[in-house]
């Protein structure tokens, strides 16, 4: 029987410049699929009032994304190993475009909850297609070498706290509770 041939680097090979590069953008997606899933909750009262929804309904549409991602992940990233990461990736980056750029034409819950849903479905498939290339064999070797599958994994990990200061200074953080920004005076306990 014969075995499929492998795309991936001889084992004595280096990683080459552009797999970098490649690493570095596909880093950049991932930060900016984190930013993406969780956005939407700084616009959780203004989406309210526009498509004139009920709380439960805004929590629906904040669910939608998050029940479709763990349901699909295995399937998405069962897909992402049968299809190749050269064609999933595309395909998941595609739909997951797409359905981001459909919720600017959203015009009420179905809609939306639609756009949502495979928002999730095709991100649950670029995290394992992206580690696949990475782990397994465009950097296998590499990263044994020099460690740095630890390395890279705390890198993932180490960078949401980064993507979360930075999206929050960028979306303009607010209080959940509606509070304001200043801090509230100093009592003591004579005031009573």
């Amino acid at each position: 029987m014969d075995e499929p041939q492998s795309t991936s680097a001889p084992a004595n090979e280096r990683p080459t410049k552009t797999r970098f590069l490649v690493l570095a953008w596909l880093c950049a997606a991932a930060a900016l699929a984190y930013v993406s899933r969780n956005a939407i909750a700084v616009a959780e009262s203004t989406v309210r009032s526009d498509l004139g929804l009920t709380k439960q309904q805004s929590g629906w549409l904040m669910s939608a994304f998050f029940f479709s991602y763990a349901l699909c992940s295995i399937p998405a990233a069962q897909f992402g190993q049968r299809a190749g990461s050269r064609r999933a990736l595309p395909c998941f980056a595609t739909v997951w475009s797409v359905a981001t750029a459909a919720t600017a034409l959203v015009g009420g819950l179905g809609g939306f909850l639609a756009a949502r849903i495979v928002q999730g479905i095709a991100q649950a498939g670029l995290f394992p297609t992206t580690t696949v290339i990475f782990f397994t064999s465009w950097f296998a070797t590499y990263l044994q070498e020099t460690r740095g599958i630890s390395i890279a994994h705390s890198g993932f990990l180490n960078m949401l706290p980064l993507i979360v200061v930075v999206a929050a200074g960028m979306m303009g953080a607010r209080c959940p509770t509606g509070c304001s920004n200043e801090l509230p005076a100093a009592t003591s306990r004579a005031d009573g």
